[in-house]
């Protein structure tokens, strides 16, 4: 069963963290969802977080922090030593030392990488509706991935 890792990369402030956000919303509101973490399923509102969930016996991980310098690589082997992620959902820039790190991880715990970003839009009020969308399209992804791995 190969591990898979999505790393939804873009730019500083373009709702890399909102769109996770919506997906961990998703799958804490589901309560044929396992919720490892946060254990009282209560997500905080606002900034980073990590979050894990038990689908089908697969256990996802999502990690909100994508911001250089902030030791992304080490998140995401801590995430995947302590739970045995299957699947983690991550954030990236779209270059330089966050990248490194998603592939450098990877490559090291034999995972296959997805790349995908966040919807985009110069509309603002279209932001958070377009947020909540890649949330729902993150899940479906998931989905079909579990399908895979059974």
């Amino acid at each position: 069963m190969q591990k898979k890792i999505i790393c939804i990369s873009n730019s500083g402030e373009k709702g890399k963290t909102e769109s996770l956000r919506n997906l961990a919303t998703i799958l804490i509101n589901n309560q044929n969802i396992t919720c490892i973490k946060p254990e009282n399923r209560i997500l905080a509102t606002n900034g980073d977080f990590r979050a894990v969930f038990e689908i089908d016996g697969i256990i996802i991980g999502i990690e909100s922090q994508g911001d250089p310098n902030t030791g992304l690589k080490n998140r995401l082997t801590k995430l995947f030593n302590d739970y045995n992620c299957q699947i983690i959902v991550c954030a990236s820039r779209t270059k330089g030392d966050t990248v490194h790190d998603v592939e450098s991880f990877a490559k090291s715990n034999e995972f296959q990488i997805i790349w995908s970003s966040t919807y985009e839009t110069t509309q603002t009020s279209l932001q958070i509706p377009l947020n909540q969308q890649k949330g729902q399209h993150l899940k479906l992804l998931i989905d079909m991935l579990i399908e895979q791995m059974k």
